[in-house]
């Protein structure tokens, strides 16, 4: 049995997105699909814990439109990166594992990178590493599949040779989804249950759904 997952590379995810990736054997990366319109979307919105209250990072990006794909947004500019990384030091700088995960961060967000997909999956290939996860990731752009919706999704599995297939259980998720669909193309259909861990941050209360390097940087990677 293969296992399939795939997902839009959201932009510092959290770590329902990991947890998803590790039930996989190929997670694809949903790159050539619409990028949503507005600023309040996960591909190009992070949040993490400030010292006085939480903080959300976004990725402004040129010609932002209904047309236009997660493969092909740019950076409008590159002002925003030194503040990011800024924003994660003041954020994290204080924490045990700080030293053991911001340089490879900071080193990709440095190395160039003028398009959201190539920084995204470079940095949740990264994350993916920290957290000793093995599975395979690809790009969807890669695999030359040129159907839209549900049927798209169907039509990544098969050309992966998947047989099952993990989905959020979320809204988003469910409304690409018909599950007659998969029984009939003899794909299994499983809803992801993810319980997002408690561990001890820096301050304050705790808070989940933040970015996975706040786990990173309180805990030191432990398995999910």
């Amino acid at each position: 049995m293969k296992t399939v997952a795939i997902h839009q590379p959201n932009y510092l995810p959290w770590l329902g997105f990991f947890d998803k990736v590790a039930q996989a054997d190929t997670f694809v990366i949903f790159d050539d699909i619409q990028l949503p319109m507005g600023e309040h979307h996960y591909e190009t919105r992070a949040t993490i814990k400030g010292a006085r209250a939480i903080l959300e990072l976004n990725i402004p990006i040129k010609g932002r439109n209904q047309d236009l794909l997660i493969k092909d947004a740019v950076f409008a500019n590159r002002t925003w990166i030194r503040k990011h990384l800024r924003s994660i030091e003041c954020s994290y700088g204080n924490t045990k594992y700080f030293n053991d995960y911001f340089p490879q961060i900071e080193t990709i967000y440095n190395s160039g990178l003028t398009n959201l997909a190539g920084l995204n999956t470079a940095l949740i290939r990264l994350i993916t590493s920290f957290l000793d996860i093995k599975t395979e990731i690809v790009r969807s752009s890669e695999l030359g599949i040129k159907t839209q919706g549900e049927q798209k999704i169907l039509d990544i599995i098969k050309k992966l040779g998947g047989n099952r297939y993990i989905s959020g259980a979320g809204a988003g998720s469910k409304r690409y989804i018909v599950p007659e669909h998969f029984k009939e193309t003899g794909i299994e259909l499983v809803w992801q249950d993810f319980k997002h861990p408690v561990y001890q941050q820096t301050r304050g209360e705790f808070v989940p759904g933040l970015s996975a390097i706040d786990y990173l940087m309180n805990t030191g990677g432990k398995k999910l």
